[in-house]
């Protein structure tokens, strides 16, 4: 019910109309709506979304058409004029999406007709495909459609290349259908061997050459594929590369499956004796016959080269193996552990030698001679 006073300044109110009869408020509290319906004030007008937002117009008494479903201005404010079905502003059918961007058709009332990927309507847009259900040109520039000969990859009778070049199979030169690709993108691809032999990963199943792109049957493809024979050296033995072990330099076999590689020369133990410290093999130094040591890592016997220093003594004096220097002992006719080269040889051949103590004078003496 109507109060009798003004609720913002008090005033007495004689008549019904001297106010807004929503709010309360006198006029000269609150501005009067100008239109028909003047006993609401423009406040509780735009609370209610009956004004116009920019301009204040009222949407009363008949006059809702006038007011854009989409930004509740007034058609005037929404770039002079509304669409008659949809009654949206001229300024809201080009933001939204409404209608056609192309032939402004109303969406509303025509929604069949509008393209799911864009802004235009099927007649705008060349046309509609049944299959995936888009305007012509959306379809060809998604790559719905064969860029040769517009056949619908959704329709069933063609497939896209996998390659991403937009020919269907029935456009692509020698198209492969076990990796769904034309032979130029299953190259580019890494599908197809580069020689172009028609060897395919996905039908096969080896890898080919991650470096050049040769298949197995063109060469000889590193176990672990990252090189083949057409582009590095590759062990007779075990096929690994030499990016991937060290090879033999006669390529029979690689670190991966001889023991040994000589440092030295770098060929392996299936080719020649290395030294087990793998500095150096036969053909760059002299072996111990017994162990295979080398003369740079041990002292090799100077006499029979079947012993060193790692696997028997070698003797300071003579720089013979234990056996060796024994021998030549016995040989000068002793039987003691005395090397015939060393210093005290002389006083030890002297005191213990039958020649010796024939030559002595005493010697003669006491055998009456």
């Amino acid at each position: 019910m109507l109060a009798n006073h003004c609720v913002d300044c008090g005033k007495d109110l004689e008549a019904y109309d001297d106010c807004c009869w929503e709010c309360g408020r006198c006029f000269d509290c609150a501005e009067q709506c100008g239109r028909p319906c003047g006993d609401i004030c423009l406040d509780c007008h735009r609370d209610w979304g009956m004004a116009c937002p920019d301009c204040d117009a009222c949407f009363r008494n008949g006059e809702d058409d006038l007011k854009c479903p989409e930004c509740g201005r007034c058609s005037d404010c929404g770039g002079g004029g509304k669409c008659e079905d949809c009654d949206m502003c001229f300024e809201c059918i080009s933001n939204e999406g409404k209608h056609c961007s192309s032939c402004d058709l109303c969406f509303t009332l025509y929604e069949e007709e509008k393209c799911p990927e864009c802004e235009l309507c099927f007649e705008c847009g060349d046309g509609k495909c049944e299959n995936c259900e888009m305007c012509m040109q959306c379809a060809e520039n998604d790559g719905k459609h064969c860029s040769s000969c517009g056949g619908c990859f959704e329709s069933g009778e063609v497939v896209a290349c996998a390659g991403g070049c937009g020919q269907c199979s029935e456009c692509s030169s020698d198209f492969c259908e076990y990796c769904e690709r034309c032979d130029e993108c299953a190259v580019v691809d890494g599908y197809h061997c580069f020689n172009e032999c028609g060897y395919c990963i996905e039908d096969r199943g080896e890898a080919l050459c991650g470096n050049c792109g040769f298949c197995p049957d063109c060469a000889t493809v590193c176990e672990n594929a990252d090189h083949c024979s057409e582009c590095a050296d590759i062990c007779e033995n075990c096929s690994y590369c030499e990016h991937c072990a060290e090879l033999c330099v006669n390529k029979d076999y690689c670190s991966n499956c001889a023991d040994q590689i000589c440092e030295s020369c770098h060929q392996c133990d299936q080719c020649v004796t290395i030294c087990p410290n793998g500095d150096y093999c036969e053909e760059g130094a002299d072996l111990c016959g017994n162990c295979g040591y080398c003369e740079v890592c041990q002292q090799l016997c100077d006499q029979c080269n079947n012993a060193c220093s790692q696997c028997s003594e070698i003797c300071d004096d003579c720089g013979y193996c234990t056996d060796c220097c024994s021998e030549n002992t016995e040989n000068a006719g002793c039987e003691h552990d005395v090397c015939v080269l060393s210093e005290e040889w002389e006083n030890h051949w002297a005191k213990h030698s039958v020649f010796a103590i024939l030559a002595k004078p005493m010697f003669f003496a006491e055998i009456g001679i």
